[in-house]
């Protein structure tokens, strides 16, 4: 099978061989790769020399470092991207686009329904097809007007899958996931002070909090707790991912309490068909249901959750809509579980310091 690798907007052609062989562009070279830790670390033997590689993944580009230098890779399967180049993307015109299979295959996921709003490249329909699963992706931001298949069905190259069109004014962030119900506070604040740093504020309802938490403005004072309940402070580091997305999920976190040395790092698994975000929202429930369980009275706990995924940080305090219906179940069952708390924090950090907290 060949590839097209695109390696800091260069182009490679890639020919797997054999197993333990590959032809890059006219080179032939000997291969073995194996996984170190199960996730991110990787030994690679090329010809006679050896390499330690760490890979992360952010949608379609794997961030490759190998000794001391990062790569933006992204990999396609040669005859798909000749299939696409040769027109997915069927008809556009001034306020829509029609998008078609870019091959045979079977239509085994629908992320957007007639009526959502989507990003441009945003997945839409997952294709199997040639025993691999396909994104097919939304060549513009719009509105899904038309959805041609539904799970299960079987399309030809060229078929139509769905139809893009603008948005109606006014529409932008008024999905039916975004509308807060009338008289009832946001789940949610957001403070966007901060360049660096995304923060944002999830937890109990507004009947729940205590008084002068309610409609408070990021930099108001908050009342204290009586004294006999005072207020605790304690973090949460938490990661999740999957490897193919949809494939094998993984997950881990750890938690500090007030100034006390952080615990002992607990990682998770969540099955063969998880999605790179499903594994995000899966390791944060089992975080928040664990240290729930872990300290006395989680209602006294203002918590800060450290995160490299700004999409679930952004979710969780609804400043970014939901998209993907196999994300609403996992959001719900976050926002409760972060309803246990007095407070609850995200504050986005740069994978880097992620992976160090970890102990990846």
């Amino acid at each position: 099978m060949t590839y097209v690798a695109t390696i800091n907007e260069r182009e490679r052609r890639v020919e797997l061989l054999h197993p333990d062989e590959i032809q890059l562009d006219d080179t032939r070279h000997r291969i073995d790769l194996k996984a170190i830790d199960g996730e991110y670390l990787y030994s690679l033997l090329l010809d006679d020399a050896s390499y330690e590689v760490f890979v992360e993944r952010t949608g379609n580009v794997y961030y490759v470092t190998v000794a001391g230098h990062r790569y933006a890779v992204t990999v396609e399967d040669e005859r798909l991207r000749r299939l696409r180049q040769a027109g997915q993307v069927k008809h556009e015109e001034p306020g829509t686009a029609e998008v078609m299979a870019p091959m045979p295959g079977q239509v085994i996921r629908v992320l957007a329904q007639v009526g959502e709003l989507v990003e441009a490249d945003q997945a839409v329909v997952i294709l199997e097809a040639m025993k691999m699963e396909n994104e097919v992706r939304s060549p513009r931001s719009g509105l899904v007007s038309h959805m041609e298949v539904g799970v299960g069905q079987v399309v030809n190259g060229g078929d139509r899958l769905f139809v893009v069109s603008d948005a109606p004014s006014g529409e932008v962030g008024q999905g039916p996931r975004d509308r807060v119900a009338e008289g009832s506070a946001p789940a949610s604040s957001v403070d966007q002070s901060s360049t660096t740093e995304v923060v944002q504020e999830v937890g109990r309802s507004s009947s729940d909090q205590p008084a002068a938490a309610v409609g408070r403005r990021p930099g108001d004072a908050l009342e204290t707790e009586p004294a006999a309940n005072p207020a605790r402070q304690a973090r949460l580091v938490c990661d999740g991912g999957s490897l193919g997305n949809p494939g094998r999920g993984y997950g881990s976190f750890r938690w500090q309490l007030g100034s006390d040395p952080w615990s002992e790092p607990v990682r998770l698994s969540f099955g063969e068909r998880t999605t790179n975000n499903e594994a995000e929202y899966q390791a944060l429930i089992a975080a928040l249901e664990t240290l729930a369980q872990e300290v006395a009275s989680p209602e006294h706990v203002s918590l800060e959750v450290l995160t490299d995924s700004r999409l679930l940080a952004q979710q969780m305090s609804g400043h970014w809509k939901l998209r993907a219906a196999n994300l609403f179940d996992l959001h719900d069952r976050a926002q409760r579980a972060a309803a246990m708390f007095r407070r609850v924090t995200f504050r986005w950090l740069p994978r880097s310091r992620i992976v160090e907290l970890l102990g990846h």
